[in-house]
């Protein structure tokens, strides 16, 4: 994709992740207990994919990446709304001068957030700042890693089976994709390594 096509693409996205933003947190999180669940069915497929790409025998496969991104979706879904959910600062926290003012915390999403993936564990490690980046609210472009094609693969089709596919999309995984990303009309970059 180039950059024309990606700021096109953006445009479209920057509309679907205003209404995906104003969604209730429940109906956010019905998506992440669906991907989760799909995390378990497509244990064997996500596993063949792991160790396709990095050597993981499926027992590491499982215990380092498909259940540890299983149970991050689990915490979301039980934590999310009371992480996200605005806060009264205490008034222990607050400047001597500002004693009599009253202040909140309120988390808005940071827009169009571009996600540079890694390849040491792909599932895991990208499906978690993907899945967060969602569940905040924002629409997430995904570069994934040139070294995991076969999860990157998987986890792009469980992501576009869970979620609306104007909240997130996939870059190539080439390393020509990762200047475009960054020379793209985004908000937001997370980066591991």
């Amino acid at each position: 994709m180039n950059n024309q096509e990606l700021a096109e693409k953006l445009l479209l996205m920057r509309i679907a992740q205003g209404q995906w933003e104003q969604l209730p947190i429940k109906d956010k999180l019905q998506k992440v207990r669906k991907f989760r669940h799909l995390l378990v069915v497509q244990r064997d497929k996500i596993a063949k994919a792991l160790f396709l790409d990095s050597g993981k025998p499926y027992e590491e496969a499982l215990g380092a990446e498909i259940l540890p991104l299983a149970e991050a979706c689990k915490f979301l879904e039980k934590n999310a709304a009371h992480l996200l959910r605005p806060r009264k600062i205490r008034s222990s926290d607050t400047p001597w001068w500002l004693f009599l003012q009253k202040s909140k915390v309120h988390r808005k999403a940071r827009g169009i957030v571009g996600i540079i993936g890694t390849w040491n564990y792909p599932l895991f490690l990208n499906g978690v700042q993907i899945i967060q980046a969602l569940v905040a609210g924002n629409g997430v472009v995904w570069k994934p890693s040139e070294n995991a094609l076969e999860t990157n693969k998987i986890l792009a089709e469980l992501l576009l089976e869970t979620f609306p596919p104007d909240i997130f999309k996939e870059l190539s995984s080439s390393r020509e994709s990762g200047p475009v990303l960054i020379d793209s009309n985004i908000d937001f970059v997370v980066m591991t390594g």
